[in-house]
C-alpha cells in the first residue's frame, strides 16, 4: 500500500508490449513492481501471444492492482506500445520491453531528475547493462554523457535503449507515438529510434548517469529480423535526412557504418556468414575508418574461414558456435566498451595491440560526438526551426 505522500507524487505509466514473452516477462514485471518509486501503473499489452504470456500477467495482476493487462490481435510492437499510451493516465511514460529489467531506483532517479530540470527537457534517460539470456551481466552500454539538444548526436549513435527513457506524456503527445507503418513495410526494429529522434527535434534530453536498465541481448538473432532492421534503419535515417538537410552529411555516413557493423555482429551470432561479409562491406563503404578496427577483420576472417570449412566439409571453431562468448563479444562491439571478461583480448602482445586499437576507437567516437555536440551548440535553432 502507498502512503499519502507517495500518492501525491506524479503518476508514472509503465508501458510494456509483449508477444510470446513467457520466458522473461515475470522477471521484467518483478523488476517494475520492486521500484522504490511506487506511484505507478503498469500497462501490459499482449500482442496476440500464443504462449502463457497473458496468464502470467494475470497471475501477477491478481496480487498487485497496479498491473493492467490489455489483449489485442497481433499488430506489431509499435501498435502495442501506442495502445498502452492511449490507456495511460500518468504524467510520465516509461516504456520497457518484456525481456528487459530495471534496477530498483530507476524511476525514482529519473522522476527526480525530470522535476529538477528545465521545462525544455522532455526525456530523461539512464545507462544500460547488457544481459545474456540467463540475466547475467555481459557488458555495459556506451556510457555517453549527452544532454540538451542531442538530435544530431542521436542520429550518429543510439545511446538510449528502448527500456531506458522516462518521457513526459505531453511531450509524447506532441511528438506523436510509435510508427506502426514500419511493420506494414516489413521494416520493424527501429521504432524506438524513430520516436526518440522526433522527441529530440522538439525537446532537450537529460541524463541520470547510472546503470539502471538491464537490456537482454540474445546471440541467436534470425537473419530475416536483421534484414527487417536494415530496412527500418534506412527508412528512419532517410526521413531524418529529408527533414534536416542542414545536418553534416558525414554524421549520416558514420551512423550507417556503425549500424552495419552492428548488423554484421548479429549475423555472426546467428551463423549467417555470407551476410556478415555483406554487412561488413556496407559498413566500410559508409565509413572507411572502420577498416582500422580489429573486430572488422576478426569478423571478416572468421566468416571466410567458416565458409571455406563448409565447402571442404570440415568443422571449425568459428564465431557463432560459442553462444555465450559471442554474446559477450556482441556487447563489446555494440556498446563501445569492453565486457568484464574482455573476450576480445587474448594475452601478451596480441592483447596489448587489441587494447590499443580498442582505446583508439573509443577516443575516435568521443571526438566524433564532441564534433556533433559542438555543431549543435553553434546551431541551436536549426533543428527546432526545421521541425516547424
Amino acid at each position: 500500500m502507498m502512503d499519502s505522500n507517495e500518492r501525491q507524487q506524479p503518476l508514472v505509466s509503465v508501458i510494456m508490449p509483449a508477444y510470446n514473452a513467457d520466458r522473461f516477462i515475470t522477471a521484467a514485471l518483478e523488476s517494475i513492481l520492486s521500484q522504490t518509486y511506487r506511484n505507478i501503473e503498469v500497462i501490459v499489452v499482449d500482442d496476440g501471444s500464443t504462449d502463457r504470456t497473458g496468464e502470467l500477467v494475470l497471475e501477477i495482476a491478481a496480487h498487485d492492482r497496479r498491473v493492467i493487462l490489455h489483449r489485442q490481435h497481433n499488430s506489431g510492437v509499435a501498435a502495442a506500445r501506442n495502445a498502452a499510451i492511449q490507456m495511460a493516465k500518468g504524467e510520465f511514460i516509461a516504456p520497457i520491453d518484456a525481456d528487459d529489467i530495471w534496477l530498483p531506483e530507476k524511476l525514482e532517479r529519473q522522476v527526480a531528475k525530470m522535476q529538477e530540470s528545465s521545462p525544455a527537457v522532455g526525456l530523461v534517460y539512464a545507462w544500460s547493462l547488457r544481459l545474456d539470456a540467463d540475466g547475467r551481466v555481459i557488458g555495459r552500454g556506451g556510457a555517453v554523457n549527452l544532454r540538451g539538444n542531442v538530435y544530431a548526436a542521436f542520429v550518429y549513435k543510439n545511446f538510449c535503449s528502448a527500456s531506458a527513457p522516462l518521457i513526459k506524456k505531453t511531450c509524447l503527445d506532441r511528438a506523436g507515438g510509435y510508427d506502426p507503418t514500419l511493420r506494414e513495410r516489413d521494416a520493424q526494429g527501429c521504432e524506438d529510434i524513430d520516436l526518440l529522434l522526433r522527441i529530440a527535434e522538439l525537446y532537450e534530453f537529460e541524463l541520470v548517469p547510472e546503470y539502471l536498465v538491464g537490456y537482454r541481448q540474445s546471440a541467436g538473432s534470425m537473419s530475416r529480423n536483421v534484414a527487417a532492421m536494415e530496412r527500418s534503419f534506412r527508412l528512419v535515417m532517410a526521413e531524418a535526412q529529408r527533414r534536416h538537410p542542414e545536418l553534416p552529411k558525414k554524421i549520416f555516413s558514420w551512423a550507417h557504418g556503425q549500424f552495419y557493423l552492428h548488423l554484421a555482429g548479429k549475423c555472426m551470432n546467428s551463423g549467417d556468414h555470407h551476410e556478415v561479409l555483406g554487412y561488413l562491406c556496407k559498413a566500410v563503404r559508409w565509413d572507411a575508418e572502420l577498416l582500422l578496427l580489429r573486430r572488422t577483420y576478426r569478423r571478416g576472417l572468421s566468416s571466410l574461414m567458416a565458409l571455406c570449412a563448409e565447402r571442404l566439409g570440415a568443422s571449425m571453431p568459428v564465431a557463432g558456435e560459442n553462444r555465450e562468448r559471442d554474446a559477450r563479444q556482441m556487447a563489446v562491439d555494440t556498446g563501445g566498451g569492453t565486457s568484464p571478461v574482455d573476450p576480445e583480448y587474448g594475452s601478451g602482445a596480441e592483447a596489448e595491440g587489441a587494447r590499443l586499437f580498442g582505446g583508439w576507437w573509443r577516443k575516435r567516437v568521443e571526438r566524433r560526438l564532441a564534433f556533433v555536440m559542438e555543431w549543435s551548440r553553434r546551431n541551436p535553432l536549426l533543428i527546432r526551426e526545421a521541425s516547424g
